[in-house]
């Protein structure tokens, strides 16, 4: 551990001096994304970064993520994907990531406030992010909340039949 000392001043606030305190949690839970499942023919079946997810234009389709962990063992996360009817004939992505594979930086120059906000805006560690991203329209995302971090990432292709 190195012990390094500087003098910083922003906005007029001089800081000297900054003490910090870490501890380990022995009931640390972290679950990793896997993969991801629609509901076909009553079951859950796979689907594979491979093949394109077949969406219908103006319903709301499940899908369930698929996460894992040594500790936790399989965990999943159901999602309802919401398709707008004006996406019918249009091809994008669905990207589901973990919050703690997101990296955010502050814009240069911010002040503490708006540092503060911006940071309050970001992914946490332990939510499910989903993005369905269809050609010529605005992405629809969601966050979903688990009692563990999550990471890693799954994306798929999807077509949207009308």
């Amino acid at each position: 551990m190195t012990n390094e000392t500087e003098t910083i001043t922003i906005d007029s606030v001089t800081i000297d001096s900054v003490t910090t305190v870490s501890r380990t949690n022995p009931d640390y839970r972290h679950l990793r994304i896997t993969g991801l499942e629609t509901r076909t023919g009553g079951s859950w079946q796979p689907v594979t970064r491979r093949e394109t997810l077949q969406l219908r234009a103006g319903t709301t389709q499940q899908v369930r993520v698929v996460m894992r962990s040594a500790v936790l063992g399989t965990r999943y996360q159901r999602l309802a994907l919401t398709v707008p009817a004006s996406a019918a004939g249009g091809s994008g992505q669905l990207s589901i990531s973990g919050g703690d594979d997101v990296y955010a930086e502050a814009p240069y120059g911010a002040t503490i406030d708006q540092m503060l906000a911006f940071f309050e805006r970001q992914p946490r560690n332990d939510q499910v992010l989903t993005r369905l991203s269809v050609s010529g329209m605005p992405a629809v995302t969601a966050r979903l909340s688990r009692q563990a971090t999550v990471g890693g990432a799954y994306d798929v292709q999807v077509e949207v039949t009308g």
